[in-house]
């Protein structure tokens, strides 16, 4: 893969809730070495972003790529084994 073909790459995502649009036609490309900051307010959609890009809340429209391919169902659980969804603070064991 060369440096220039993304990783990820999300095209037009839009997610609703009833009428309310949380997503908008979102387009980012990730590419090899890359490192993205997603900073915001509280309810401002940073984690419904991230949710959506793992493909654990469902996208009303657009898409996902995944080294170039794009992600169908059949190709969920593979593209879930190569992407980890980490909160800011994770929940740890007692001990």
């Amino acid at each position: 893969m060369s440096n220039n073909q993304a990783i990820l790459r999300a095209t037009d995502l839009t997610r609703r809730s009833g009428n309310r649009i949380l997503l908008d036609r979102l387009s980012l490309a990730i590419r090899p070495a890359h490192r993205i900051g997603i900073v915001g307010p509280s309810g401002s959609g940073k984690t419904l972003l991230l949710r959506a890009l793992a493909l654990l809340d469902p996208i009303d429209a657009g898409k996902l790529e995944y080294r170039g391919e794009a992600i169908s169902n059949s190709s969920v659980p593979h593209f879930r084994s190569r992407v980890v969804y980490l909160h800011q603070r994770p929940p740890l064991p007692e001990g």
